[in-house]
Formats: C-alpha cells, sequence, structure tokens
C-alpha cells in the first residue's frame, strides 16, 4: 500500500468516528474527494479486515477490530483509569465479575473487567460488543440516548435465548422503564444463566457516558444479593463520577 492509499485509511476511519450513524458510500466519497471507485476498494478491504462494519448493506461505521485498537490506545483514558479501583472495591464485595461499558462510535463496547471470585466466570473480553436489546449495558445505553435507540429498534435483532427481547413494542416499553428507573437488567436474555446489571456513570450535565455491568449467575441474583449489587453499583457509580468531576 502506498502511503497516500494508508494515510486515506485512516482518514476515513476519523471520518467514520464523527459520523456514529454510518456513512454510505458516496457519501464517503464526497467528503474524502476522492473516487467513488478507490473509495469503495479500500472500504472493502476495511470491511474484509473487521476494520470496518457495513450496516444494512448500504452504512459504513466503525468496525469491531478498529474499536478493540482503540480501546488498547486509550489504555490510559481518565474514565476506565478512575474506575479501576473502584471496580475492584465493587468486585471484592459483591464477589462477582464487574465491567465497564463505553458507548465508541454506534456500538457499546467492553472497556475493562475486573473478576469476581466465583469458580465460573463469564469473562467478556475487553472490546466485546454488547448487543443493545439483550444486554443490561446495551440497553441503558439505548434508554438514554435516541440514536442508539434507533439503531436497535430499526436492525435485525437476533434471539439468543428464549428470554430475548425482540419485539419492537416491548423493547420500547423496556427501554421506558430502563430510562426511568436509571437502571437495567438482563434476565438470561444473552446468555443462559447468566444475569446483568448495569449502573449509569454521568458527566456533569447528567449524560450516560459510561456503565458499571456486573454479570452474575442467574442462581445468585436474587434478594438479599440482587440488593446488594444494586446499592454497591451505585456507590461505585457515584465514586467514579466524583473522581472525574475532581480531574
Amino acid at each position: 500500500m502506498d502511503a497516500r492509499r494508508f494515510a486515506r485509511s485512516f482518514d476515513l476511519l476519523d471520518l467514520l468516528v464523527e459520523h456514529p450513524g454510518g456513512l454510505r458510500l458516496s457519501e464517503v466519497a464526497a467528503l474524502l474527494e476522492a473516487p467513488v471507485s478507490s473509495v469503495h476498494d479500500l472500504l472493502k478491504a476495511m470491511t474484509s479486515a473487521s476494520v470496518v462494519s457495513l450496516a444494512n448493506g448500504r452504512n459504513y461505521t466503525i468496525g469491531p477490530r478498529a474499536i478493540r485498537l482503540g480501546l488498547k490506545v486509550a489504555n490510559a483514558y481518565d474514565i476506565k483509569t478512575l474506575a479501576q479501583p473502584h471496580m475492584k472495591s465493587l468486585a471484592s464485595s459483591i464477589g462477582d465479575d464487574v465491567y465497564l461499558a463505553l458507548r465508541i462510535g454506534n456500538d457499546v463496547a467492553c472497556a475493562a473487567r475486573v473478576a469476581g471470585n466465583q469458580p465460573v466466570s463469564v469473562n467478556i473480553r475487553v472490546g466485546h460488543i454488547w448487543p443493545l436489546h439483550s444486554t443490561s449495558a446495551g440497553k441503558l445505553f439505548a434508554a438514554h440516548d435516541e440514536q442508539l435507540r434507533h439503531r436497535c429498534l430499526s436492525n435485525a435483532r437476533r434471539k439468543y435465548t428464549p428470554q430475548t427481547m425482540v419485539d419492537a413494542d416491548e423493547l420500547q416499553r423496556e427501554f421506558a422503564k430502563v430510562g426511568k428507573s436509571g437502571f437495567a437488567i438482563s434476565r438470561e436474555e444473552m446468555l443462559a444463566n447468566i444475569t446483568g446489571y448495569a449502573t449509569p456513570v454521568r458527566d456533569a450535565s447528567g449524560h450516560v457516558i459510561a456503565a458499571i455491568h456486573v454479570a452474575v449467575l442467574s442462581g445468585r441474583a436474587k434478594g438479599t444479593h440482587e440488593r446488594k449489587i444494586r446499592q454497591e453499583s451505585g456507590v461505585c457509580a457515584a465514586a467514579i463520577e466524583a473522581d472525574l468531576a475532581a480531574a
């Protein structure tokens, strides 16, 4: 690849980051002021490498490989760094795996993990993309962001388990419930025997900028332990918010 084509691939990624809803081929070519044919070849190569994704057969967005790389490059990102000690404290207290979820472009991704002390662990890897309709972190972000909510409701939704919500009206009600309560739960909607809890982390303006996600074996997700998870996840999120405000 010559230097000009190599540089154009980064120009293309910068462009897609600025347009999380995605762009069509003609729009990319126009904004890059490049021939449609050469841009199509570049997009095809980047899509094959999972650096770019093609949504609905027409809109190009940032792909999972680029997201994972971005998370690694952003290893020193303030919220991730500030969240680590509070996530460790939460995992130690409740014994379950704790994750930090962030919105990356048009997706919600796992940015960090702290393992609990349970013999069975989900072990979601950093960079993993959380579906918006079947995970607590995905539902939390979608409930608080109109663009993500529209994307979830307009795209095809996979039924991962018998409990997965795929009906649009049912999901609308679920998002409204999450938006009102400020807390999301996924009861075996993504993985059998796993319940997920997501608590928002907000910036000074009240916008949801991250989520504390706890993955629990469903046999533990009840009664006193569920109340403890919800309460202490809230304490964890508040501590991160305080550190962000002081930074």
